[in-house]
């Protein structure tokens, strides 16, 4: 009979090893990035969102000590930060919603052809139509469909189950379906 070999009491399991952070946070990047630019509806505050998201990991002294919760952790960072930005930037939004609204109609477009327009009017519809989707469900349909995550890769990455990650993918596809019904989009397939 094989003696088992002796405990190391030197090592550490391998859970309570210090985790590379540069190295999760470049491994998850694709996905919060995708997750940022969807909450905020402005590509071009993306890439400073996502260095607040990479500053506020780094200087945080509460981040988790186990691999598997890395993503979901991730995730809620991402979360704050886009929340932060939105609350910052809330003024100077406004102040530009009203500056646009005084100068519509005064500078005509050139005309384009039809199927560009039609085009720009289904992309509209379809962004207002997303927009309409609870903040999660949308993050769940943006990934499924731009990243082709399985319903384990949702559940590990947003830190729920894969119940939670069928069932919110369900709800956002029949409420897009009604949205962009009601918006006049027809034959559209989510």
């Amino acid at each position: 009979m094989v003696e088992p070999a002796p405990l190391d009491r030197t090592s550490q399991p391998a859970w309570t090893a210090e985790i590379d952070w540069p190295s999760e946070l470049q491994r998850h990047w694709r996905w919060l990035r995708t997750v940022v630019r969807n909450r905020l509806g402005e590509w071009g505050a993306a890439d400073d969102v996502m260095q607040e998201v990479s500053s506020a990991v780094l200087r945080s002294e509460r981040r988790p000590a186990a691999p598997g919760s890395v993503g979901a952790w991730l995730y809620r960072v991402a979360l704050r930060c886009c929340l932060m930005h939105r609350r910052t930037s809330g003024r100077r939004r406004r102040l530009l919603d009203r500056l646009k609204e005084s100068w519509q109609g005064s500078t005509a477009e050139p005309a384009d052809p039809m199927d560009w327009l039609m085009g720009q009017e289904r992309h509209a519809a379809v962004r207002e139509a997303l927009r309409q989707l609870h903040p999660i469900d949308r993050d769940v349909f943006i990934l499924k469909h731009t990243e082709h995550w399985t319903y384990e890769q949702l559940a590990e990455h947003l830190g729920c189950s894969v119940h939670t990650v069928e069932h919110r993918l369900l709800r956002a596809r029949r409420q897009l379906r009604r949205e962009l019904a009601a918006l006049g989009v027809t034959g559209a397939s989510t």
